[in-house]
């Protein structure tokens, strides 16, 4: 024996079966369409705290740079070497937001002859600077600075370069030694 259902049942039923089909396809794609939105906004917030970190740096490294300049602008204003010898300053100014902390030692290796008006009179110096630097490309301005200085012969005898202590105002210290030699003409000579 077969159940079979009237023809009057039969197209309510396949209407029935179709709207639930329909209603599962609305549901599945309202359900994807929500965690399409979730994932979205999930990842607009990861990408709100990463631009919020980034800013918070930039504000830092922005203070911090101020700070420096400050430091830097009270060191020079401490520190004039209008008086000083003339191997003390180099040919031309630095950039202050690249260079910090610059010293030079000099040590005499050779005095003029006495009594020896009648010849240019030679002084030689070796020269010791250390400096703190930005960057490793600002090693040859540093040695240019002496080097184009006039009214002297500066020969660069070497630098080494490695990172600064924690403490330092810039990344990276530099030493460079140098020979300075300048003339006297015979009749300002002693």
């Amino acid at each position: 024996m077969t159940l079979t259902l009237p023809r009057i049942l039969l197209r309510p039923l396949i209407a029935c079966v179709a709207g639930l089909a329909a209603a599962l396809a609305l549901w599945w794609l309202a359900a994807a369409t929500h965690h399409a939105r979730q994932t979205s906004l999930v990842a607009l917030r990861a990408t709100l705290r990463q631009l919020d970190a980034q800013l918070a740096h930039a504000r830092e490294d922005a203070a911090q740079r101020a700070h420096l300049d400050q430091r830097l602008t009270n060191l020079l204003a401490t520190h004039t070497t209008r008086d000083a010898a003339p191997w003390s300053q180099p040919g031309h100014p630095f950039d202050a937001h690249r260079v910090a902390n610059l010293r030079v030692r000099a040590h005499a290796q050779a005095s003029p002859l006495p009594h020896a008006n009648a010849l240019p009179t030679v002084n030689f110096q070796r020269l010791q600077i250390d400096a703190e630097l930005l960057h490793e490309l600002v090693l040859p301005e540093l040695v240019a600075a002496w080097t184009q200085t006039a009214g002297a012969h500066v020969v660069p005898r070497g630098c080494a370069l490695h990172r600064a202590p924690p403490s330092a105002a810039l990344p990276l210290a530099a030493q460079c030694e140098f020979d300075w030699l300048s003339f006297t003409p015979p009749e300002a000579a002693p």
